[in-house]
């Protein structure tokens, strides 16, 4: 696909870089991925068309007011290959300019697209490799976060992703930044936030985003089941208790083996493929599950009593819980499916 591409560009005489995290997992990981960001000179809208005539693709205004439009097509003649897409956004000024205008120094590398076998025409003047090679998430500037606010959350889900640790510079200003997150719009924080408990070790990066102050905006009301102690069987707080629980519906998902449930219901191909299944919003039902798990107790703070023998009781958390969530998701656009699915969960919790 990048020769067909490369071709493309060459004959209607643009330069065109390869750019963002294709050029990253190129170096990352040495194979090219289906979704190609390039950056181009100028107003990308003209080449946008030309590459999709050329290539039998079809153009979608991805983010006009980031100059990004996205050229999506169908897969080769190959059986079963995935379709490809080409977001093309434009620069002005050089490209160390629109490099430095990015977020993280591993997606402000870009190459050439008619030099993209080469390792040495990498342009790399933010210490990218470097940072890859460290495994390590560092901002471009200070001023990332006031740039895009949503930044906030990609970096965390970079970290989750890629098992990279978020540099100390960086880490400092996220939390400094961190109320600019309620200017992102919801649907724009939904994904991130689903992206995020979508990936492997979910509750790790949501304590993350709690220390640096994000996982309050995008679900305020968790924050009051902190220290609302349970009865005597339960270890932890309801809090501890719902992150344990997003951890427990991962280890289901995955068929982990050390999990109790597996001890009377065996892990099947179909019980894969139905967790692998795509839901709602783009997502699966395994991921589904987890935005259950964290939910599914998130009114007991407000429901909780003692008898007269001193036993703690939650009369109508469950319900409660599913009209909270039901409040919750509305408000960052879920769809009504994902909603009634999360609910139904919640509610028979």
């Amino acid at each position: 696909m990048i020769e067909k591409l490369a071709a493309c560009f060459a004959a209607l005489g643009v330069d065109a870089y390869l750019v963002g995290g294709f050029v990253r997992d190129w170096v990352l990981y040495a194979k090219p991925g289906h979704d190609i960001d390039v950056a181009v000179f100028g107003d990308p809208s003209p080449v946008a068309q030309e590459i999709a005539q050329r290539l039998s693709g079809t153009v979608v205004p991805l983010s006009p007011a980031h100059g990004v439009i996205r050229v999506a097509g169908a897969g080769d003649s190959k059986p079963g290959e995935r379709p490809w897409s080409v977001d093309i956004s434009g620069f002005t000024g050089s490209i160390e300019d629109d490099l430095s205008r990015r977020d993280f120094s591993i997606n402000a590398m870009a190459v050439p697209i008619a030099d993209w076998l080469s390792p040495d025409a990498v342009i790399d003047r933010l210490g990218g490799k470097g940072d890859l090679a460290t495994k390590t998430i560092r901002a471009v500037s200070p001023a990332v976060f006031q740039d895009d606010p949503g930044r906030l959350l990609r970096a965390i889900r970079l970290a989750g992703q890629l098992k990279f640790r978020i540099e100390p510079g960086t880490s400092k200003q996220i939390k400094v930044d961190s109320s600019l997150l309620s200017g992102v719009s919801p649907e724009r924080v939904r994904e991130e936030f689903l992206n995020i408990l979508s990936l492997d070790g979910a509750k790790g990066q949501l304590e993350v985003m709690d220390h640096f102050g994000l996982f309050e905006q995008v679900i305020p009301e968790m924050q009051a089941t902190k220290g609302v102690n349970q009865p005597s069987m339960h270890y932890w707080d309801v809090w501890g208790h719902t992150m344990h629980t997003v951890e427990a519906a991962e280890l289901i998902i995955k068929g982990h083996q050390n999990s109790p449930v597996f001890s009377s219901v065996p892990w099947t191909e179909e019980s894969e493929a139905h967790f692998n299944q795509k839901a709602t919003d783009g997502h699966t039902r395994g991921t589904v599950l987890k935005l259950a798990a964290l939910f599914h107790d998130i009114a007991k703070p407000q429901t909780k009593t003692q008898d007269d023998t001193g036993r703690t009781r939650f009369f109508g958390h469950s319900e409660q819980g599913a009209a909270l969530a039901t409040k919750r998701l509305g408000e960052l656009r879920m769809s009504s499916k994902g909603i009634d699915m999360v609910t139904r969960l919640v509610t028979h919790s």
